[in-house]
């Protein structure tokens, strides 16, 4: 018998925050195919419980939850508490987020239209999370400032 002493890399946990159902279950899709361990909530309160239970490595939230909630208060709040976790915004509007939260600075954005082509979420997904981790890994006098996306 061989066995193999190679162990099977973690899956990057991700929350996924989408109000439109089936926006959520193509992007779930499109992301658990790129192997990624995808939470998909509808809403802010499945996404603080989720928060909560997953230790996530990166936020997928659309900006406008329907409800009154905003993607972007939702996302700065969890940020604060972890600001290790990488962040992407999605949205219908083609002007991106005013980025004046020191928490959002790091944030991608995308609009929805671009997501026609999934490659597009999971290249920009795997980028904040890189940046992410060299943030969380370096040295505190480093002053580099980085931004993902202007």
């Amino acid at each position: 018998m061989v066995y193999s002493t190679k162990s099977q890399p973690t899956p990057r946990r991700v929350i996924l925050l989408e109000d439109e159902a089936l926006s959520r279950m193509l992007l779930t899709e499109v992301l658990t195919e790129a192997g990624f361990l995808v939470s998909a909530c509808e809403n802010s309160s499945q996404a603080l419980k989720a928060f909560k239970d997953l230790d996530p490595d990166a936020l997928i939230f659309d900006i406008n939850l329907g409800d009154g909630t905003s993607g972007v208060d939702l996302m700065v709040s969890l940020l604060r508490q972890s600001p290790d976790v990488a962040g992407v915004l999605l949205s219908n509007y083609q002007i991106a987020p005013d980025k004046k939260d020191k928490e959002l600075q790091e944030v991608a954005f995308i609009d929805k239209r671009d997501l026609a082509d999934p490659q597009i979420l999971i290249t920009t997904l795997n980028t904040v999370l890189s940046e992410a981790m060299r943030i969380q890994f370096r040295e505190p006098d480093d002053v580099c400032s980085t931004h993902v996306f202007p």
